[in-house]
């Protein structure tokens, strides 16, 4: 449905700012019944969906508080309730967490979720953190430079990532320059060794053909095995369920990968992906 010809202000959309722009000197309630003040709604109606969208996002008991006086958790579930009370057709979420610290940022994404879920009103939730947009959506869809680089389910995106700026902005992995040499099975030449695929491709390279190898840090082994690499380590840091390890190979090729076994800098390692 094209919208261009429509007044902003008639197009039944909800935005959650980033900074949640509530009103300091009005409570809860009256911050969240704003919206449907200006929409000059009965009385009756307007109590009733406000304390309906508070306890949906379980602010209920803060009705009579004053925002000023809330969390920042609190104050973004109120932004939320704001947001939701007039029913929006679509619900815009600008990096609605951005200004929180990673741990209550971490709570409240599953409860983010879990509202706009029961809410059931379309949401298009903006962010550059992947882990957040893993957690929250059912599509993904990557911009860059105002154009759609991959679009699909967060896992199929992950999976089969169509390009190296989609890998390298997910933080995928290692990213290898090589020469396909050989199609059955697929296999490629670079300078720090040859590499096998079974990966399956859309538009599968042919012989000769440049291309780029990912190799994902979590897919490492230690020891021998196909897709070999020696290489000796530069830097190791504990991540609490792994090492998250720096190597160089022979030629200086740098690579990160990720291991349970502890290992130190200048130890010399095989690893096989």
């Amino acid at each position: 449905e094209d919208l261009a010809h429509i007044p902003v202000h008639k197009r039944n959309f909800g935005f959650m700012f980033q900074d949640y722009a509530l009103f300091p000197h009005r409570s809860v309630a009256q911050n969240v019944a704003f919206g449907l003040r200006m929409k000059k709604l009965p009385k009756a109606e307007i109590d009733e969906r406000t304390a309906e969208a508070l306890e949906l996002v379980n602010m209920q008991n803060f009705a009579n508080r004053r925002v000023s006086d809330l969390s920042g958790g609190e104050q973004q579930r109120v932004a939320l309730a704001r947001s939701l009370a007039p029913r929006p057709r679509l619900l815009m979420l600008d990096e609605p967490l951005g200004a929180l610290d990673h741990e209550l940022r971490q709570r409240l994404i599953v409860d983010l979720r879990r509202i706009l879920t029961l809410a059931r009103i379309p949401a298009i939730y903006v962010t550059h953190d992947h882990e957040e947009a893993y957690a929250i959506a059912d599509r993904l869809i990557l911009l860059n430079e105002g154009k759609i680089q991959q679009e699909g389910e967060p896992q199929q995106v992950f999976q089969q990532p169509k390009s190296v700026w989609v890998s390298r902005f997910f933080g995928m992995g290692n990213h290898i320059h090589g020469t396909v040499v050989d199609l059955e099975p697929l296999t490629v030449s670079t300078t720090i060794g040859s590499f096998t695929s079974t990966a399956k491709h859309a538009n599968p390279p042919q012989l000769t053909d440049s291309v780029t190898v990912l190799l994902r840090p979590a897919t490492a082994q230690v020891g021998r095995g196909d897709n070999q690499i020696s290489l000796r380590v530069t830097d190791a840091r504990f991540r609490g369920n792994h090492f998250d390890v720096i190597g160089e190979t022979g030629d200086e090729t740098s690579l990160r990968f990720h291991t349970t076994q502890q290992v130190h800098a200048g130890e010399a390692l095989r690893i096989h992906f």
